[in-house]
């Protein structure tokens, strides 16, 4: 809605602004910029989320582990269902416990690549994570698509440390920051070269004058 807001003003500006033999040419130049600027937001975005660790929930069908509980309804159900832990390593390797019930969920856990397990590993003995200073992890269900059945044991999902999300968002955040910064530079550098380009519109205006306003007639007048 905004880019169909502002491409009529943009288009004004580019034919009112650009030289007169390349104004179809540039218009054409915004148009590309454009969907090139939506290709990259997509890219941005893309890059911005850490890569998800796949998972599938092994637990029982009686769901007997507490922190199972109150997620009973919504697995019955088929529904999405997510569980916030602490993550921290120990004895060589990570433990994950759940916040509500302090319950170490790992044994409902089967993770699709083993590999990724101590990737987890290394990456927060380099954090220096502790249990004094653990991560938060959110594990996230969904139910497997083209399974009618429901159980528990029909649930896939991934995980996502959020200190890590914040520092890939971060990082991605001030990427953005500094190149909007440069390219800012750039054009105030450049806006005389650019101004001199134009064809002089912008300096050619010239302001109308009020007309004069008109008079009613007397209406008592025939």
């Amino acid at each position: 809605i905004g880019e169909l807001c502002s491409s009529p003003v943009a288009l004004s500006f580019i034919t009112k602004n650009a030289p007169v033999k390349y104004a179809s040419l540039m218009m054409g130049v915004y148009f590309a910029a454009s969907g090139l600027g939506n290709k990259v937001a997509g890219i941005v975005g893309e890059v911005s989320q850490s890569e998800p660790i796949k998972i599938e929930l092994i637990a029982s069908q009686e769901l007997n582990e507490p922190f199972l509980l109150n997620k009973k309804d919504k697995i019955d159900k088929g529904e999405k269902f997510s569980i916030n832990t602490i993550i921290y390593p120990e004895n060589g390797q990570f433990t994950a416990l759940d916040i509500e019930t302090n319950e170490p969920v790992l044994s409902i856990i089967g993770f699709n690549e083993i590999e990724r397990k101590q990737e987890i590993l290394d990456m927060l003995n380099k954090n220096n994570v502790t249990r004094e200073t653990p991560y938060h992890l959110t594990f996230q269900f969904e139910k497997i698509a083209g399974i009618t059945e429901v159980n528990s044991l029909n649930y896939s999902g991934v995980f996502i440390i959020d200190e890590i999300q914040t520092q890939q968002e971060f990082r991605t955040f001030l990427g953005i920051t500094i190149f909007t910064g440069l390219f800012g530079l750039l054009v105030i550098l450049l806006l005389k070269p650019l101004k001199r380009l134009t064809h002089g519109a912008e300096d050619n205006e010239v302001e109308m004058l009020e007309t004069e306003p008109f008079e009613i007639s007397d209406p008592t007048i025939n």
